[in-house]
Parts: C-alpha cells; sequence; structure tokens
C-alpha cells in the first residue's frame, strides 16, 4: 500500500478507502473504522459524491457486519443521498432497504 498511493497521493479518498479495506481484511476493525471516516471527509472536502457514496457504503458494510445496525443505516443513507447527488437515477439496491 505504501508503494501505490493512487494518482494523486496517498491521502486521496480512494487510497483512504483501499487502505480501510485492506484493514478491515486484516481485521483491525480500529484502523478500518478511522480509514472508513477518513476516506468520507476527504471525498466530501472535494465535493466528490461518487467517491463519497462509494465510501458511505463500504462503511455502511462494515458496521452492519459489526453489529451496529443504526450506524449501518445512517451511512446507507449518507451513500444514497450521494449517489443521487451524483446523478444516479436508479434506485440504488441499498436505498430500498432504509427508504
Amino acid at each position: 500500500m505504501k508503494q501505490w498511493s493512487g494518482y494523486y497521493g496517498q491521502n486521496t479518498s480512494v487510497c483512504l478507502l483501499v487502505s480501510a479495506e485492506l484493514h478491515k481484511f486484516e481485521g483491525n476493525s480500529v484502523a478500518a473504522a478511522k480509514g472508513y471516516e477518513d476516506a468520507i471527509r476527504e471525498a466530501q472536502s472535494l465535493e466528490d459524491r461518487l467517491m463519497e457514496a462509494i465510501a458511505c457504503e463500504g462503511a455502511s458494510i462494515f458496521y452492519r457486519e459489526a453489529g451496529s445496525r443504526n450506524g449501518a443505516d445512517v451511512l446507507m443513507a449518507d451513500a444514497c443521498v450521494a449517489y443521487s447527488a451524483w446523478g444516479l437515477r436508479e434506485r440504488h439496491k441499498g436505498c430500498e432497504r432504509i427508504t
């Protein structure tokens, strides 16, 4: 991961999200949660709605698997809003669960 830093560097939302997924895979829940949060914040700061949606959805899955249904639902709602702002016309299948 340290060798690959993406097109714009290690602090891009894409790189932060990949890092969060790696931490999840390795079983490091604390680092994974921080990575998802960092990826979401970075995408929001750049108004990159697609990456914000993808990061929120990934975080939602992470929290649902960890047993936090309420947290997962909030993050999926945020993902749906971001997908909509990005211009997704068709309803995302995860959005159907919470609306």
